[in-house]
């Protein structure tokens, strides 16, 4: 795999209901959601953040704590190891669920 520049490195871990980091395994590959707001209180609902990775549709992987509010931006990073290898275009809220766009792998 071909490594990409991480293009928001500041960002923070998005966090579920629990506050747990989002972060799962996918097809062998790490997915990591990162947002450019920290969420520290926990939710009682959660918001769905979906798409494709490799043409294979992540469905109901990643469910977004509901403390997040319109405007935060969320993005969605694919790793083989420790190497970024795909990362989605920058995804911002605007109630409802989310879709990211399509990430293919390097």
């Amino acid at each position: 795999s071909t490594p990409i520049v991480d293009t928001t490195p500041n960002y923070y871990a998005a966090k579920n209901n629990i506050l747990s980091d989002l972060k799962e395994n996918f097809e062998g590959f790490t997915v990591v959601v990162d947002s450019n707001v920290l969420v520290t209180s926990t939710s009682t609902g959660t918001i769905a953040l979906y798409g494709n990775i490799n043409g294979k549709s992540t469905n109901a992987l990643f469910k977004l704590n509901t403390n997040y509010n319109n405007g935060d931006v969320f993005i969605v990073k694919v790793y083989d190891g420790e190497t970024l290898v795909g990362e989605s275009d920058k995804v911002l809220f605007t109630g409802g669920i989310l879709e990211f766009s399509d990430i293919t792998t390097n």
